[in-house]
């Protein structure tokens, strides 16, 4: 959204072509619970703002080779981002194991105790979300205690850690996910020892990765070709806007 309103302000002929019904991507998610107010508005109005600029927008059409080169473009943007790591671990297809995304999205039924892997922003903020549906959350990670949503601004951080304290939501550091089993996981410390902890659903909150794929299938398609967002390196959105804003001022 970001790169069509500054390429369509300069007097560029913009497409924005968008697979969902709705602008905004993974933005929706990451702006799902109710402490996320301040990130919904600023959603609700970037949509709004490109609903009514300049670019032609094609929602619920998701972009494919041909009907980029049949537009013929000087300068293709891809913004696509990344999707959720899976690690190769016994159990992880298993039913009750779901990503955090998903739990925004409402998808699948959340057990009363829920296992979160990865303490970084999203994990705790999604063990908060459950938290505060009354669920008993585990959040577990290889990380120190001082790393806990390191990723997150430290004012953020500091509220964030407070109101995971205040729910009651227990953080097990320096431990790894080795196996997820029918009703609980198994995770090896520091010292090798394996522990079981108990889980009626298991949320994996354990970073991104690019949709290589996806972007080399485009590379070629037009004269100016530029990656944008999480492809180059999963961040957070300040770091997104900026690679569309400057993307966009250069063409």
């Amino acid at each position: 959204m970001e790169a069509s309103l500054v390429a369509s302000s300069r007097g560029h002929q913009v497409t924005l072509y968008e697979k969902e019904r709705r602008l905004g991507g993974s933005l929706h998610l990451a702006a799902a619970a109710p402490f996320k107010a301040d990130m919904k508005r600023y959603l609700d109005w970037m949509t709004k703002k490109t609903l009514h600029g300049l670019a032609e927008i094609r929602m619920a059409t998701e972009a494919s080779v041909d009907s980029v080169k049949a537009d013929k473009p000087d300068v293709l943007i891809i913004a696509v981002g990344a999707r959720p790591f899976i690690p190769e671990i016994p159990g992880v297809k298993k039913p009750h194991v779901i990503c955090a995304g998903d739990v925004m999205k409402g998808d699948g039924e959340i057990g009363q105790k829920v296992v979160v892997a990865g303490a970084g922003m999203t994990g705790c903020e999604t063990g908060l979300y459950l938290a505060q549906q009354g669920k008993q959350v585990t959040i577990i990670d290889m990380v120190g205690p001082l790393e806990i949503a390191q990723d997150a601004p430290s004012i953020n951080r500091r509220l964030l850690m407070q109101l995971l304290h205040e729910n009651h939501v227990e953080i097990r550091t320096e431990v790894k996910l080795d196996e997820i089993k029918d009703n609980s996981i198994i995770v090896i410390d520091r010292q090798w020892s394996r522990r079981v902890i108990s889980a009626d659903t298991v949320v994996l909150s354990l970073g991104f990765e690019r949709r290589a794929e996806t972007v080399e299938a485009f590379r070629g398609s037009a004269r100016g070709f530029f990656v944008i967002g999480d492809y180059s390196m999963p961040r957070n959105l300040m770091a997104a806007i900026h690679d569309a804003f400057n993307v966009a001022v250069d063409i």
